[in-house]
């Protein structure tokens, strides 16, 4: 019994380390952990499994914290699909926009990721962009024809720039015919 507890504590230190691996892009010792929670399975079905308790994976670990050299492994690699959602509904691409790492959200869009997938509360990763005056990427997601006025539980991106004071944001928004019902109330 003693032997299978600490069997199960050094398996759960691994992904821990894992995990953790993908949060400071430390890509040399996320193969090798890889590898050795594998067991010579299937590394690509082996690494889509590893979570924490919310069921975030390495991308979002990655994405969560601009480590784009990680996504671009996890993605180009191993073929790990890019819109897998943890416990709050969110993707990487969410973890990522509401970071503020732009490039790894353009990465990630590039490499298939649907920027109008939606978080459990109803936010993108557009509401996200908005809420922190991330213009550039505010920008690159309304190129992309995702629509202005996406509604979440806490109301529409021009909502979120307004809420947070992001003058820029509101802007560009405006600029990409978002509706301004939602700030004005007009009914």
């Amino acid at each position: 019994m003693a032997s299978d507890a600490s069997d199960a504590l050094a398996a759960r230190q691994k992904v821990q380390l894992f995990l953790n691996a993908a949060r400071t892009g430390s890509i040399d010792l996320l193969k090798k952990l890889a590898l050795q929670l594998d067991e010579g399975k299937d590394l690509a079905k082996s690494v889509e499994a590893i979570k924490d308790a919310n069921k975030r994976g390495a991308l979002h670990f990655a994405a969560r914290e601009g480590q784009t050299a990680v996504c671009e492994y996890l993605l180009t690699e191993l073929n790990l699909p890019v819109d897998s959602q943890d416990d709050d509904g969110e993707t990487a691409l969410i973890h990522a926009a509401r970071q503020g790492h732009t490039a790894t959200a353009k990465y990630l869009i590039d490499h298939g990721a649907d920027p109008t997938i939606a978080s459990n509360l109803g936010a993108t990763a557009l509401h996200h962009s908005a809420g922190i005056g991330d213009t550039e990427l505010l920008k690159y997601l309304l190129s992309r024809g995702v629509n202005p006025d996406l509604e979440s539980d806490a109301g529409t991106p021009l909502v979120w720039a307004a809420g947070h004071a992001q003058p820029e944001a509101v802007s560009v928004l405006l600029e990409h015919g978002a509706n301004v019902c939602p700030l004005l109330l007009c009914y």
